[in-house]
């Protein structure tokens, strides 16, 4: 049975609710985390593309060439480290995100307040059935029933 059936069966739509909640969050913050990770890797690879695909320099132009020649090197570099910061800044929040995600626990109670909560249940249940439980041994149980 889902816990959320289960919190509903017993009658506890409260914890239900809170369940659900915290499941989305959860969710969304892992999803959240892994969008940003991935985009800040395919923003890098995009930035470094571009930073290293710049217009060739015309060797025929010799004046010109050699301011052409330190711009295209100070466009990579400068690329190279936007991307770097980039995709190392998003794999870090993209991974914090995920990690925040994946350590919440959708479950609002533990799993001792669980056990009570089922027992509370069933003996409700068994009264309004006026059902009795007994136990299979008792001192008045006929010793033909036990193993020795």
């Amino acid at each position: 049975m889902a816990t959320v059936e289960f919190y509903r069966r017993i009658g506890r739509e409260d914890l239900a609710q809170e369940y659900t909640a915290r499941e989305i969050r959860r969710n969304e913050l892992m999803t959240a985390g892994a969008v940003i990770g991935l985009g800040s890797l395919v923003a890098s690879a995009i930035i470094v593309t571009n930073a290293l695909s710049s217009a060739n320099c015309d060797v025929n132009n010799q004046p010109a060439f050699g301011q052409c020649l330190a711009e295209r090197s100070s466009r990579a570099d400068s690329g190279l480290l936007t991307a770097s910061v980039v995709g190392l800044g998003g794999g870090l929040l993209g991974g914090a995100l995920l990690l925040a995600g994946a350590s919440i626990n959708p479950n609002p109670i533990d799993a001792s307040q669980m056990r009570e909560l089922a027992d509370g249940y069933n003996h409700r249940l068994r009264q309004q059935l006026g059902m009795s439980v007994r136990p299979l041994a008792s001192p008045d149980t006929p010793q033909d029933w036990c193993w020795t």
